[in-house]
């Protein structure tokens, strides 16, 4: 931007620095706006709710660097000058420059000319801009870097003393932020078009690179958590990945406690459409929660089996969940479980947030690492927690009166072998000789194909010249993946050597008899 005077040269009234500042922070800030309330309303599902908090996280901490680095500047550099306010006639200056903003723009009037770069700004501008830059801005940075809080060196961002505060002034500074943006968008239209439009063709190609960014390639691939989405009250305390954890300091235990949710992985369980209050329905209301004896949500009983709606009824009665509980009572996990979680046993291996049903895995690679999870939890050998019980020394060594354990291991899932083979679904346990029933995985109709195969179409197919081919692709299963061809002839040329055989022998018999019969004769 610059302005002509009187000796003819050409002076520049911003300088480059912050008009570079400018862009980059605005471009940048148009991103955590949409980002930002996308995460507070949910609802929509829109380019994403994770790629949302993923951009909001690391955009947000480049703003933050901008926003401390740009006040120190303007005072180094003495550019902190043009946002002084005039000390006598301010409120005069104000009506003024409202009135031009009104009236002066029906009337047609030319805007004030500008001489020099301390007053670049108007009493106005100077009066928004001011508070924008030097508290504003830094005061989302601060918060928004302490709901962030990682690593342990931050263990004081996140007691509910400081977290709570926090959100609360992230929200609100964003709002007061939003408004600012949205005015300011608004008086950039009526700025002349002769100054706005080249800078639109310098920034628009830097704006559409970093929206071809943040949209989604494939919505398909995004965390959408259904119709209801958890607002920013849940989200922003528990939201989190496997390499990002939500740690809170108890203050009633004095303990630490993990409390991330990984959204990801709610949005494929089976409660992915749930909103949180569907089930942390009382005594989630205030923050911090209120007390454990105080707070309610359904243990998995609770719910299921579900009598309604008929479609959900239906899936239920399809479990024989009577069933499947008098199984698990009998086992030694029941009075282990129980002990620890009382009613809430089932979550001790199907964690309510990431529960998934098996039919939506269908691949036996996603079914053994979904279903093993909850085995290795307790029995890896570097397990830990109250339900802790390694395998030593480790569980290849622990199974090695399988032969190939490691492949076993790496092929079938615990259930496989440590459950009843004639259903699909058991919640009993077998061990020792009992869980080592081969001959039911080992077979042409192998309990594979109803267990960790059966959600595979063509698992049971011939193909290539073997039965069962399918799964020959990942492993060669003795007695399940076999020549087609021998199946088809083995029969045949069994039965033609028995008939051989049993023809051979009457004949033998046949002979016996008559030479018998002969000896008698010549002896008489």
């Amino acid at each position: 931007m610059t302005t002509l005077v009187a000796q003819g040269r050409s002076i520049e009234i911003v300088p480059r620095w912050i008009r570079l500042w400018h862009v980059v922070h605005a471009l940048g800030f148009l991103v955590l706006t949409a980002t930002g309330w996308h995460l507070y309303l949910g609802e929509l599902e829109l380019w994403g709710y994770a790629r949302s908090y993923d951009w909001h996280r690391t955009i947000g901490i480049g703003a933050s660097a901008l926003a401390a680095i740009h006040p120190l500047a303007l005072l180094l550099t003495g550019e902190v000058r043009a946002f002084r306010l005039p000390r006598r006639g301010l409120g005069a200056a104000i009506r003024r420059e409202l009135r031009r903003y009104t009236l002066g723009l029906w009337r047609g009037e030319s805007p004030v000319r500008v001489t020099g770069r301390e007053e670049r700004l108007n009493p106005v501008q100077r009066l928004l801009y001011a508070p924008l830059i030097f508290l504003v801005l830094p005061g989302l940075a601060i918060s928004g870097l302490v709901l962030l809080a990682p690593g342990p060196a931050f263990t004081w961002a996140r007691v509910p003393a400081v977290r709570a505060p926090a959100a609360a002034v992230h929200a609100w500074l964003a709002a007061l932020a939003t408004l600012f943006l949205l005015v300011h968008l608004y008086m950039a239209t009526m700025t002349d078009r002769r100054r706005i439009l080249p800078t639109l063709r310098r920034v628009g190609p830097i704006g559409l690179v970093l929206l071809s960014i943040v949209l989604p390639r494939s919505v398909a691939a995004e965390v959408s958590l259904g119709h209801h989405q958890p607002t920013l009250q849940c989200v922003g305390c528990h939201s989190g990945t496997q390499g990002s954890r939500r740690i809170v300091f108890d203050p009633r235990t004095g303990r630490q406690k993990d409390v991330t949710v990984e959204l990801a992985a709610l949005k494929t369980s089976v409660h992915g459409r749930m909103t949180c209050r569907d089930c942390h329905s009382r005594g989630f209301d205030r923050f911090p929660h209120r007390p454990a004896a105080e707070r309610r949500f359904p243990a998995c009983r609770d719910c299921h089996p579900r009598s309604e709606p008929p479609q959900a009824a239906r899936a239920d009665a399809a479990y024989d969940f009577p069933r499947l509980e008098r199984e698990h009572a009998a086992t030694a996990h029941a009075a282990a479980f129980r002990k620890l979680r009382g009613a809430r046993d089932c979550e001790a291996c199907h964690h309510p947030h990431y529960m998934r049903v098996s039919a939506t895995l269908r691949l036996p690679a996603l079914l053994r690492a979904v279903h093993d999870a909850p085995c290795r939890a307790c029995h890896a050998a570097d397990a830990t927690g109250p339900l802790a019980d390694p395998l030593k020394p480790d569980p290849v060594q622990a199974h090695g009166r399988l032969p190939q354990a490691a492949r076993h291991l790496a092929a079938a899932r615990c259930i496989d072998c440590h459950a009843s083979r004639d259903r699909p679904i058991a919640h009993d346990l077998l061990n020792g000789p009992a869980a080592e029933g081969c001959v039911d995985c080992h077979r042409r109709q192998s309990a594979l194909l109803a267990g960790l195969w059966r959600f595979v179409p063509d698992a049971g197919a011939t193909r290539g010249g073997f039965t069962n081919a399918r799964l020959l692709d990942e492993h060669h299963v003795p007695a399940v993946t076999r020549p087609a061809a021998l199946d088809r002839a083995a029969p045949w040329t069994l039965a033609a050597l028995g008939l051989a055989i049993g023809a051979h022998l009457g004949l033998r018999l046949v002979a016996r008899l008559r030479r018998s019969v002969r000896r008698t004769a010549d002896a008489g």
